[in-house]
Order: structure tokens, then sequence, then C-alpha cells
């Protein structure tokens, strides 16, 4: 995962990684040079960064992976954290609601208090599912769990309160499912003939359609509602 930064100068973009094993790290000179960005963020034994998100606002978050040791989770340094001064130092999100294997974010670029977390079942505990925090991760919410392995959850940018959900390995139904109350309350999207399904793009010339990319069946375009 790699963002730039919109308000650094073309002369010297900033531009974040993640790097999966390694943490986060940050580079303010176009890329040329990197240095890593991780006071306070994961584990000294667990750094596995899958995704660097930057909100509007300026705020960094990054999401840290399971730790799976002899087949089981370890909770060692999992979770969402965030930065408030440019990935200098971080903090858990989610520390009242802790999860063993997340796999994806989405923080809602109009309120940064609202995040979703996607979680897997995990050490014979059906603790999957997408988990939402209205007040910035003080408190969390389970708004759905229709499967043992969830991918992620993402919100149309051009429909607030629109959010879909992607299941991967074992979903019992549908691989993608979409809220339009902000989570509350959800319905399949059956038109998707694919049911291991991962992220969501969206294309700004074309509201009406997204793109679903899913594990071995490449990807698919379709409505953005059924």
């Amino acid at each position: 995962s790699i963002i730039i930064d919109p308000h650094s100068p073309q002369s010297a973009r900033i531009l974040y990684a993640a790097v999966f094993g390694h943490g986060v790290y940050k580079s303010m000179d176009n890329g040329v040079t990197w240095s890593a960005k991780n006071n306070g963020l994961g584990s000294d034994v667990n750094k596995r960064a899958v995704r660097v998100y930057l909100h509007p606002d300026g705020t960094l978050f990054a999401l840290i992976t399971a730790l799976r040791e002899n087949r089981k989770f370890n909770s060692e340094g999992v979770g969402l954290f965030r930065s408030e001064d440019q990935g200098e130092h971080w903090a858990l999100v989610n520390q009242s609601q802790p999860m063993l294997w997340p796999k994806d974010f989405a923080v809602d670029p109009r309120d940064k208090q609202t995040i979703f977390i996607s979680n897997c079942d995990t050490n014979g505990e059906e603790s999957g599912g997408i988990y939402r925090t209205k007040d910035g991760g003080l408190t969390w919410k389970r708004v759905t769990h229709e499967g043992p392995e969830y991918f992620g959850a993402y919100l149309n940018p051009f429909r607030p309160g629109w959010v879909y959900a992607t299941l991967t390995e074992g979903a019992p139904k549908a691989g993608l499912w979409l809220s339009k109350d902000n989570g509350d309350t959800w319905k399949p999207m059956s038109g998707l003939p694919f049911s291991n399904a991962q992220r969501l793009a969206f294309d700004p010339t074309d509201r009406d359609h997204i793109y679903v990319t899913t594990f071995g069946g490449s990807v698919w375009k379709g409505p953005a509602e059924e």
C-alpha cells in the first residue's frame, strides 16, 4: 500500500508505504529515500502492515494484521493505528475491541470518527465480521457477520451512508453485501457470481457501477445496487 500526500509540493512529494513485516515507511523526496516511521506501531515481533491511509484532514491510519504461530493467532501488535503527526507517533485505535485477523479498514472521509474494520473468525471463535465505531475507537459494534472471513468494508464516495462489505473463503451466501444506512442493515448482492470477493473500486465518471476484485475469479464490473 502506497499513498501520496496531495498537499506536498510536486518537487518533493511525501509518500507513505505499508511494508509487510516492516511497518510504515515515509519519503519526503519523491521516493528517492525512505525512513521507517514505527514509533508505537505494531510490536517488535509484528509489523505486518497491510495498508496505510491518509485522511483528508491529514490524519494517518495504518493496519497491522495477524501474527500466526503454531497454527494459533497471536494478538501481539495487531490492530488499527492512528498518527496525528505525520507518522512520528502511533496509537492503537481499537484498544477497546481487540482483533486477531483484520484484513482491511475504511475511514469516513467526511468524519474520521467513523471507522469500519473487517475481521475474521480465529482460534475457534466467531469473532469475524465488520466492526464500526462512531467515536474514533472508544466503542465498537459488530454490524454484520455473515461468514467466517471478511476482507473489507468500502464506502461509496458518491452516496453517503452506502457501505459495501466483502467476504472471502467460506462465504456461505453472497460474497458482496450492501448497506444503505451506514452499516445498520445489510442486503446481499447476489448478482456477483463469485463468493470470494475482496476490494471495491469506484469510477468517478460512472457512478452507477462498481468494480470488485476477487481471489481467483478476476475483476468484475456490476451495478452499484441491485
